[in-house]
């Protein structure tokens, strides 16, 4: 039995819009997942550097500078690959925070031999 004409057809641009509305709530779930990844990975490997942003920035402005990182790099094959990366943005966009040199300089330190 051969199928009709409409069959045929590609699907809609309005069956395309309504799958990728449906798709929205689990795809902001893992951007959400995913964030929180990267944002453990710099924290577990360069925890000195975590702590001053956090002192000196608080919780939502970390998440900013972190944000911004994101939006210009790819994520890290290992959590030590994803904070040699944030260390080497913060050295590049240097944020005026007392004491990032020498915090950034002694996560580096163990990072080089990890």
């Amino acid at each position: 039995m051969p199928l009709s004409p409409a069959a045929h057809r590609p699907l809609g641009a309005e069956v395309d819009a309504a799958w990728w509305a449906s798709c929205a709530p689990a795809l902001e779930l893992y951007r959400g997942m995913i964030a929180e990844a990267r944002a453990s990975a710099v924290a577990m490997a360069a925890p000195r550097v975590t702590r001053l942003l956090l002192q000196e920035r608080g919780g939502p402005g970390t998440r900013l500078l972190l944000a911004e990182f994101w939006r210009d790099q790819p994520q890290g094959y290992t959590m030590a690959d994803e904070a040699r990366a944030f260390l080497r943005f913060l050295g590049e966009t240097a944020p005026a925070l007392p004491g990032l040199d020498h915090a950034a300089a002694e996560d580096m330190a163990i990072l080089s031999g990890a």
